[in-house]
């Protein structure tokens, strides 16, 4: 809420800088500027986890997750309640998550009902699960190398055929499949790097990701009036960054994508602890 409020609240005038474009389609839809109507309902609508505003069009996934956070601990909690036997409680647990993310997958794919946000979060319930599952239950250490061969051929015959989205296929068990050998992958990986410079490196962006998730697009169009400052004109109201196919540019926009959030909580952290230090002498 700390950085959706303000971002409806500056609605019109990310209008009027240009951040925004009343002719471009963001998540789909074209956005207009907003009256006092608009502004309390997008309000309310950011509270109860439905907010659209384009300049956080990534915070979808703060929703999803947190909602799927909620949902696993609730049936859990539930499940517990009438399940004493721990084997028993386990298989049901699994059974009962698999039928959501089979409901959510069937929801959009079969019977074309596809409501934002909620189905990704009966899912992500299910994907919480099998990495709770794989590193707590099964203690995977990620060092099979023939597990990440296998993962790495799974990995690329689901995207052989082009770009795959988390939810773009009606199989669940494809679904789950590729989710946990990708998984491998990325963990095996990871742990290679763990104790190299470039591992402390993606562990701090880690730790900062939500940052990183709430101001790339922000960053973006910064980026974008920077370059305008050198004869570079980019478009400043597209929702992704422009690098338009340029290799440099996209370098350029990952690098302002992720250093300047984590430049912005860094200054952010260092003028709450002296204010908190300041606060102690008066």
């Amino acid at each position: 809420m700390l950085f959706y409020i303000p971002a409806v609240l500056l609605h019109n005038v990310l209008f009027d800088i240009g951040f925004y474009d009343g002719v471009i389609e963001y998540g789909g839809k074209i956005i207009a500027t907003y009256g006092i109507v608009d502004y309390l309902k997008n309000i309310v609508l950011a509270i109860f986890f439905c907010g659209k505003e384009p300049i956080l069009g990534a915070m979808w996934f703060v929703y999803a997750l947190f909602m799927a956070h909620c949902g696993f601990s609730i049936i859990s909690w539930g499940l517990r309640l009438f399940i004493k036997d721990d084997v028993r409680y386990e298989w049901v647990r699994c059974f009962i998550l698999f039928l959501l993310c089979v409901f959510a997958l069937q929801l959009k794919h079969i019977w074309g009902i596809y409501i934002p946000r909620f189905n990704a979060s009966l899912y992500a319930i299910w994907l919480l699960y099998l990495g709770y599952k794989m590193r707590s239950r099964f203690n995977m250490q990620f060092k099979n190398v023939w597990l990440l061969v296998i993962s790495l051929i799974i990995v690329y015959c689901a995207t052989i055929e082009g770009e795959r989205g988390l939810d773009n296929t009606a199989d669940a068990v494809l679904f789950t499949v590729v989710t946990l050998a990708a998984t491998y992958v990325t963990c095996y990986v990871a742990r290679i790097l763990d104790k190299r410079w470039i591992g402390k490196a993606i562990a701090y962006c880690g730790k900062n990701s939500f940052y990183i998730m709430a101001l790339h697009l922000l960053s973006f169009k910064l980026g974008t009036l920077l370059l305008s400052l050198f004869g570079i004109e980019r478009s400043l109201a597209v929702e992704a960054a422009p690098a338009d196919g340029s290799f440099l540019l996209f370098c350029f926009y990952l690098f302002i994508g992720v250093g300047f959030p984590l430049l912005f909580i860094y200054c952010f952290r260092k003028v709450k602890g002296e204010l908190i230090n300041l606060r102690q002498y008066i």
